[in-house]
């Protein structure tokens, strides 16, 4: 009896604690030589690489181990060639007390249940996935920074990482009264690098600051949502698409800039692209943020009215959406809202930029305490397009005018069909730096292309026209004449 006790605990040892790569030295994991003890691992076996310094690991055939834990301070460098490495349960990329792991993959395939990029014991590990052909695939999640912080997925040049589940970035979830630890964790995509993720990707679960970064060749798939502090304290997380793609393919869910932490932001620069199925920006919290500019695009493409919303619910203030520099905003059938539900103070800015809404409306106010939400277009090359513009409830639409003379310039804002005013709305025109240049110029601001045109609602709403500036509807379209004299600040219809 006792030799069966002592055999069997011996496997357990073996299936829980599995081999130890015995030294800092090149090698394959498919051999004995490298293990403690000196055997190839059995299937059931977790591979745990500890000792510290620069070695590179490889495989001469398939292999399958149960998992694999890199727990060291140095770097290894995994080049599988043609082949596969294939782990039962988990890859784990954790440092140790003393230093951080760092892991590059540079051939073959890496097969896991789950990737945990800095689970638990060290802050600053990395993994890179680079090199045609190199993949790293998950039959359920990968994560970065699970319960750490300075975590580091790069996938470049080629490589490839895949997930059937989700990507949390900044994952910890923090005790009562506390703030995730799980910081500063990053994922960058370059060089014809790609990321698929077939579940939600969400860069800030509970941490804060903690970031994606899309560069030049770079491509993000996600078929679930994208979200950036997706909790309460989850802060400052950024998504950057610097000359990259990123798309997402499910129609019941896209972007969410802000559902639980503040300060989140998108930037789609570089002539980068995102299509994604709806933006929301600022659902529930304040000072979220989206740039669009130096030629990058954005494209919603949800039906109906929740293309792109800026400020969603009461306790969300001071959200904001630029486009600028050649940037494009375009709604395929979606509309744009500005202030849903009682949001306050959100904005939409539009300089030497373009918004284009396909089929439908651009609403600014709508709902009880929806108040001071504002359209503002600036410059001689700035564009938007919808089928109507809406503004209530304090809110309006601001016109910046460019510091050009000009006596025809640009329509600035078109409705193909109405505008529709309450007693509240708001029109504000900024002429100080068309002045300084001369003035004395009249600047078509908005036309309709198509529809019957009342100017009653604003006519009835003026409450000053001071300094000789005019503003008027001519042939469908609204007209500012600016005087040769010092205009006012901003002339206002409310």
């Amino acid at each position: 009896m006792k030799q069966v006790v002592a055999v069997f605990a011996l496997v357990l040892s073996v299936a829980c604690y599995g081999a130890d790569w015995k030294a800092a030295v090149d090698g394959n994991l498919d051999e004995a030589a490298g293990w403690k003890p000196e055997a190839v691992p059995a299937a059931t076996e977790t591979l745990n690489i500890t000792s510290d310094g620069m070695y590179a690991l490889g495989l001469t055939d398939d292999f399958i181990a149960q998992q694999l834990e890199v727990k060291n301070n140095g770097t290894q460098y995994f080049d599988l060639g043609d082949k596969t490495l294939t782990l039962v349960s988990h890859f784990r990329l954790q440092g140790t007390a003393a230093g951080s792991s760092r892991v590059m993959l540079t051939g073959g395939t890496l097969v896991a249940a789950n990737g945990r990029i800095g689970s638990t014991a060290s802050d600053g590990n990395m993994m890179t996935v680079c090199g045609p052909g190199t993949l790293f695939t998950n039959s359920n999640e990968v994560s970065v920074g699970q319960s750490t912080a300075w975590n580091a997925l790069v996938v470049t040049n080629g490589g490839q990482v895949y997930a059937k589940a989700n990507l949390p970035i900044g994952y910890q979830v923090p005790a009562a009264g506390e703030v995730s630890v799980a910081s500063n964790n990053w994922v960058y995509v370059a060089d014809g690098g790609s990321l698929s993720i077939g579940g939600s990707i969400q860069i800030g679960q509970y941490g804060a600051n903690n970031r994606m970064t899309v560069d030049v060749g770079g491509e993000v798939r996600t078929a679930s949502e994208l979200k950036l502090g997706s909790n309460a304290g989850a802060d400052f997380n950024v998504l950057m698409v610097n000359g990259g793609y990123v798309t997402n393919s499910s129609t019941v869910g896209g972007v969410n800039v802000g559902g639980g932490g503040s300060g989140c932001g998108i930037i789609v620069s570089n002539n980068g692209e995102m299509v994604t199925y709806t933006l929301h920006v600022g659902a529930t919290t304040s000072n979220n943020w989206v740039e669009i500019t130096d030629g990058g695009r954005y494209a919603c493409w949800t039906p109906g009215v929740a293309g792109v919303i800026i400020g969603r619910h009461p306790s969300a203030h001071g959200n904001r959406v630029r486009v600028s520099n050649g940037g494009t905003l375009f709604t395929k059938g979606g509309r744009i809202r500005l202030g849903l539900n009682g949001g306050q103070n959100n904005d939409l800015i539009v300089d030497n930029g373009s918004v284009v809404i396909e089929n439908e409306q651009i609403a600014l106010g709508e709902g009880a305490g929806a108040t001071d939400n504002w359209l503002t277009i600036k410059g001689i090359n700035s564009l938007v397009d919808a089928n109507t513009v809406v503004f209530k409830n304090n809110s309006g639409v601001r016109f910046v005018l460019p510091n050009t003379p000009y006596e025809v310039a640009p329509i600035q804002l078109k409705a193909v069909w109405s505008s529709i005013f309450d007693a509240t709305s708001k029109l504000e025109i900024d002429a100080r730096a068309l002045y300084k240049k001369g003035g004395g110029t009249r600047v078509p601001l908005m036309m309709y292309e198509a529809g019957n045109v009342s100017l009653a609602p604003l006519e009835e709403n003026v409450i000053a026209r001071p300094e000789g500036v005019e503003v008027w509807f001519e042939n469908k379209t609204l007209y500012a004449n600016i005087p040769a004299a010092p205009p006012p600040t901003a002339v206002f219809l409310k």
